[in-house]
């Protein structure tokens, strides 16, 4: 059983999507026959929100850690519906201000996702992640299957956020995720 994990907002939903078209059943959130592609399995919790997701959270046998670039995905970390599951995982209340929440999200989300990890990727070079995938997954689908699968899917509108708006909204932690960042790759 296959967990793909990080923090919301990091294009799950594309990579279930992809990964249902190379014939895995590894749906968004949910778990399916071969696994799952979902940010809220990052952690073990006694309960998820929603009405798809099995509780205990299930063994899975490889977990890879997926990231994306952190501005955009804390730009679009802000549009989350609801606060209430993801900050009981933050050190900072419900009440604070909704860009330092995506900070720490963003954060907090993404190191417990590489600490379970045999595998981080990031989904801005998902070609060059995967022959890597194939191996750990166990699929042969080549990546033109799904090279022209739109990107947008579940893209929500969003301001930009820079790197100086992080530092501004989450300074006591602002060193560790441009130090995250780096070891995923963004320079």
């Amino acid at each position: 059983m296959i967990l793909i994990t990080g923090a919301g907002r990091s294009g799950t939903t594309y990579m279930a999507r992809a990964l249902q078209r190379c014939g895995l059943d590894m749906p968004h959130e949910r778990v399916g026959r071969d696994g799952t592609v979902s940010s809220l399995y990052c952690f073990d919790a006694p309960w998820y929100p929603g009405k798809k997701h099995a509780v205990p959270r299930p063994e899975f046998d490889v977990i890879l850690h997926q990231a994306r670039e952190p501005l955009a995905s804390i730009a679009s970390i802000q549009t989350g519906r609801s606060w209430s599951w993801t900050c009981q995982f933050l050190p900072i209340s419900e009440g604070a201000p909704l860009l330092q929440r995506a900070c720490y999200n963003w954060l907090i989300f993404n190191e417990e996702a590489e600490r379970q990890a045999q595998y981080t990727y990031r989904i801005e070079a998902l070609a060059d992640a995967w022959p890597t995938l194939q191996q750990l997954i166990g699929f042969e689908t080549p990546y033109s299957t799904i090279a022209n699968l739109p990107r947008t899917v579940n893209a929500r509108k969003h301001g930009n956020v820079t790197w100086n708006d992080l530092r501004e909204a989450a300074p006591e932690i602002y060193d560790d995720i441009r130090a995250a960042a780096e070891r995923y790759g963004y320079g």
